[in-house]
């Protein structure tokens, strides 16, 4: 599930039943053509780095 704003898109999942993870992410002409599961699994990929997600 999505949210917009006129800067920002937050984007809300469950990896699992008893987390849930809630991030934002700049709106830009890429990212809004962006799915919410494109949106995750961009998010999931850079927390597997161990780097900090923007906006973290």
């Amino acid at each position: 599930m999505s949210t917009f704003s006129d800067t920002y898109r937050a984007v809300e999942y469950w990896p699992d039943e008893d987390q849930r993870v809630i991030f934002g992410v700049t709106r830009t002409p890429e990212t809004d053509a962006m799915t919410d599961a494109e949106l995750i699994l961009r998010y999931r990929k850079v927390v597997e780095q161990g780097m900090t997600p923007p906006g973290a």
